[in-house]
């Protein structure tokens, strides 16, 4: 059974899998430095229904060694040749920390590209699991479950999708993941034939990447970065005039560290739109039966 894990970084991916198989196979990380370096398959063999899982482990989309860009087109190509061999995750776990009184741009991103890349269609495969609970009180902790509940999660409960807790407070060792293991292969066995989203889009629709929905949802967010950099540097280099001598040094220096992650922001956006000769020339690829490119609206499921 392949269980594909992703989240943010530092959300508990690498400690949920260690926990389950009880081994050091995946590194844990104990900051918000990445420690997932890459898709990473690990084996395990579930201690109660005696089933082979095979882990995906994913860097997430605030990864502190790779851009994006380069995490979404990573993901993607493992995507594809999983397809190519009809190969479908049985269960796609997302991660998120209960410890977040709030729901974080870096978790908006990561979450908002999980649901374009799965595909409504794939969403009762869906669990979301939260982690570290034994860094908050139960109030706490089922006040800010409700919120999710309630807005950044709704869509994906109302089409189907699971809420877990991955509560290592309140268990002995590894039975929390076993039981949301336990769980995910009820979720799945009756829809292992699904593809996902982003599978469909760029092995049957021939889409670039910047064409799928994954990629314009990291394309928006990048826009969107990309404004409130620029307005924050004008703000900065008006301050630099008004300024002190001392204080105006460390605003130049603010100033040139935001003008490389500009640099940076146009350069993952501008590999995000399409060649205009590869779009000419997909749009004479062979289609799915049925499917007419171009002047269609691609099912978004």
């Amino acid at each position: 059974l392949l269980c594909s894990v992703m989240g943010p970084t530092g959300s508990g991916k690498s400690t949920f899998i260690n926990t389950a198989t009880g081994a050091e196979q995946a590194f844990i990380g104990h900051s918000l430095e990445s420690c997932t370096q890459g898709v990473q398959a690990i084996h395990y063999r579930h201690p109660r229904s005696n089933r082979d899982f095979v882990f995906v482990d994913t860097p997430g989309f605030d990864d502190t060694n790779m851009d994006d860009i380069a995490i979404l087109s990573m993901i993607a190509d493992w995507l594809e040749r999983t397809y190519k061999q009809k190969i479908f995750p049985t269960a796609l776990l997302f991660l998120h920390r209960i410890t977040d009184n709030r729901m974080p741009n870096s978790a908006l991103r990561n979450l908002t590209v999980f649901m374009k890349l799965c595909g409504a269609r794939a969403f009762p495969r869906v669990m979301l699991v939260t982690t570290m609970w034994d860094e908050v009180t139960v109030k706490e902790g089922e006040a800010r479950e409700t919120e999710l509940c309630n807005s950044s999660w709704q869509a994906m409960i109302s089409a189907g999708a699971g809420m877990f807790r991955f509560n290592q407070r309140f268990y002995n060792d590894s039975e929390s993941a076993h039981d949301i293991l336990q769980l995910a292969t009820q979720k799945g066995v009756s829809d292992l034939n699904q593809s996902l989203l982003l599978q469909r889009e760029r092995i049957d629709y021939h889409l670039h990447l910047g064409e799928t929905q994954a990629g314009r949802a990291l394309y928006n967010d990048l826009q969107r970065h990309i404004v409130l950099q620029t307005e924050t540097l004008t703000s900065l280099r008006e301050r630099v005039s008004k300024s002190n001598p001392q204080l105006a040094k460390e605003l130049r220096k603010e100033i040139e560290r935001l003008q490389g992650q500009l640099r940076a922001s146009f350069d993952q956006s501008a590999q995000l739109k399409t060649p205009f000769l590869q779009h000419f020339i997909s749009l004479f690829l062979p289609k799915p039966k049925g499917v007419r490119l171009r002047f269609f609206t691609i099912p978004l499921y």
